[in-house]
């Protein structure tokens, strides 16, 4: 009874026209994001995160999961009518999508999918309302060396499963927590690897590392394709009303199967690190399975309500272990964490029991943003499916405006801009080269955490809380299984590159010589930049030195192995083929750097205000853009800021 209440409570605190209004624009802010090829959730969190800081805690919070929980709804759209997935969560449904699509079905497959959407997270919040009393006796027992080991376990977990190769998002992870070094610790009034700039004593911000790391590489890529994303006559397929009824239908006579893969999605969305990707590729599987006839992917419905309900349901999923445990179930719920704190709300048992009813708040907005898009969907469809077709040279200059902005709302001072832009080389070099984003980011979000936990514990329990608390012993046994199990894989290692080699099928490049991969050179770079950290910290007192002599001995220890295993085996890694095939790659991504450049130019020289609409002139007349288009544009963003960030929402940008 008493959760039955929290969920009324948490459905009352939802019931605000404030907070209403604020989901309805961060769902409509998720709808387009989702829309566009490229762009997503993670992008539009931390697009929108620096918005948030200036409401409170639950309209912040309604703003920025409204926006989240629609995303990989409106994604459909171009995976269905085009075959072109909005975002990685809607590749699966692309195969039966797409096909339903060229048989004249796309009404029933679009209707079918929204449907699924609400289906998978309605199941996914009432398994967390079923789960909530042992969730609760389990929480109960944790204290900070249980907090501290399975932050942890999900950080070892987020490495292992976000990557190809385990030793390298491991390193990825390590790689995070590395970051999170810098500045000022709470323990200690002495700065850490801030190179004498002011800046750096508050340590890296989330933001501009988030936006640089994914948004800089999907734009370069749109910029080096250069082509519209679609070209074909995909908008104009007729979507009737009768197919609602049929995909509605559809999900009734599936519904165990939405079911099985509502669990599956949740599950994901639990453990650190798998996400949208393996919820969606699990559920499919989970359909073929059950394919008799074996016509799933060539526009079978069940290839579409079960990789939607799965990742639908994956949210509540992700939502649940970062409230509950704090550790984000994926990168979304990472930036998520960061808002959390930001805004004052504390991740941990207190959220599950003093504060259940803002927690259920949080899950009905969810659900109910899901509901709300799918209705929005069912009635503009037709235009929105128009969002598609947007020509690169529009929305790059677009896109790059936006992401700096929000790089600039952290602090407004001009080094959010450098983290921003290194990040964004970091993140180029990331994606092309097969290291973990994903795995750097939780690895960012968890340091803070996993360094105070850590010092909490040895105060008060010193290194016996490592044989004295069962639940602290079976975390360290799951920690060591999950170690032992990469070294066997790194033992096995030339065996399994040679399959990878035999049975990829072009989806994996392969080198027997380490020395002329740039994989293998990158993990060299990491490893010298690692020991000169271990270096400089070793003289540390402990409160200062002690977390950063921990993590860059890791990062020192994995990067070797890594470098063995490449100089003995070669090495294995999932390609980045966005420039295949294009003559002039190179003398775009030249025009992307000259287009960051002046727009950092002209922020130094005339300000945000100013610069923004500028810069979108000057870019859109390069690329022979109407004016028709780029001075609404440029008025646009300087009312943006001059007026709604700077006068309305008081944010100030020290440039």
């Amino acid at each position: 009874m008493e959760i039955l209440a929290a969920a009324v409570n948490g459905l009352g605190l939802f019931l605000n026209l404030e907070l209403i209004l604020f989901m309805m624009l961060g769902i409509c802010i998720g709808m387009i994001l989702g829309l566009i090829p490229g762009l997503g959730g993670l992008i539009g969190l931390g697009l929108l995160l620096p918005f948030s800081y200036t409401m409170d805690a639950t309209t912040a919070m309604a703003f920025l999961l409204g926006m989240f929980a629609v995303v990989t709804q409106t994604d459909t759209i171009p995976a269905i009518l085009i075959g072109v997935p909005g975002t990685a969560a809607a590749q699966a449904t692309v195969l039966d999508g797409n096909a339903m699509t060229k048989r004249g079905e796309a009404g029933r497959a679009l209707s079918a999918s929204y449907f699924a959407s609400i289906w998978g997270a309605s199941i996914s919040v009432l398994i967390f309302t079923l789960s909530l009393p042992v969730l609760r006796s389990v929480v109960k027992l944790f204290a900070a060396p249980e907090y501290f080991l399975v932050s942890l376990l999900g950080l070892l977990m987020a490495g292992i499963l976000s990557s190809a190769s385990r030793i390298r998002g491991l390193s990825a992870a390590f790689i995070g927590l590395m970051i999170t070094t810098v500045g000022i610790p709470e323990r200690s009034d002495f700065s850490r690897y801030d190179f004498g700039f002011e800046y750096l004593f508050d340590g890296l911000k989330l933001v501009p590392v988030v936006l640089g790391l994914f948004a800089i590489p999907e734009v370069l890529e749109l910029l080096i394709r250069r082509s519209t994303i679609v070209r074909d006559n995909s908008e104009e397929v007729a979507v009737e009303t009768k197919a609602i009824r049929k995909g509605f239908m559809d999900t009734i006579k599936n519904f165990g199967l939405i079911v099985r893969c509502s669990i599956i999605g949740t599950t994901c969305g639990v453990i650190p690190g798998m996400g949208a990707g393996a919820a969606e590729w699990f559920a499919y599987g989970q359909a073929k399975m059950r394919d008799k006839d074996n016509t799933l992917g060539t526009g079978n419905v069940q290839g579409i309500v079960a990789p939607e309900s799965s990742t639908a349901a994956m949210k509540p999923g992700g939502l649940l272990t970062t409230i509950a445990l704090g550790i984000p179930g994926n990168p979304a719920m990472a930036i998520m964490m960061v808002a959390f704190i930001v805004l004052g709300i504390r991740p941990g048992s207190e959220m599950i029991t003093d504060k259940l009813d803002v927690t259920y708040m949080f899950m009905w907005t969810l659900v109910i943003g899901n509901i709300v898009a799918a209705l929005v969907c069912l009635l503009l469809q037709k235009q929105m499916v128009k969002i598609c077709y947007l020509n690169p040279k529009i929305l790059v200059p677009v896109v790059i405006c936006f992401m700096t902005t929000g790089a600039l709302l952290t602090t407004g001072d001009y080094g959010d801009i450098w983290v921003f832009l290194g990040a964004g080389v970091l993140g180029y070099f990331f994606k092309r080269y097969d290291w973990s984003r994903i795995s750097l980011i939780i690895g960012m979000a968890l340091g803070k955490i996993i360094e105070i936990y850590l010092f909490i514990a040895m105060d008060r329990y010193h290194l016996s809380f490592l044989w004295t608390r069962p639940i602290s012993i079976i975390f360290e046994v799951l920690i060591v299984l999950i170690l032992a199990s990469g070294l066997v894989k790194l033992y096995k290692s030339k065996r399994k590159s040679e399959l990878l080699k035999k049975e990829s099928k072009g989806d994996f490049s392969y080198s027997n010589k380490a020395i002329s991969s740039p994989v293998w050179w990158i993990g060299i770079v990491i490893g010298i930049i690692s020991a000169m950290a271990l270096y400089v910290a070793w003289d540390w007192e402990p409160d200062r030195g002690t977390f950063p002599v921990f993590v860059s001995a890791a990062i020192l220890v994995l990067v070797t192995l890594h470098t063995i295993q490449g100089a003995l085996f070669g090495i294995s890694a999932v390609p980045d083929r966005s420039e295949d095939g294009i003559a002039d790659a190179g003398r775009r991504k030249l025009l992307f750097i000259g287009y960051i450049a002046l727009l950092v130019g002209l922020i130094a020289i005339i300000g945000v205000s100013y610069a923004m609409p500028v810069f979108l002139l000057l870019v859109m007349t390069y690329e022979k853009v109407s004016l028709k288009i780029s001075i609404p544009l440029a008025v646009f963003f300087f009312l943006f800021i001059e007026y709604l960030l700077k006068t309305v929402l008081h944010i100030n940008f020290y440039l």
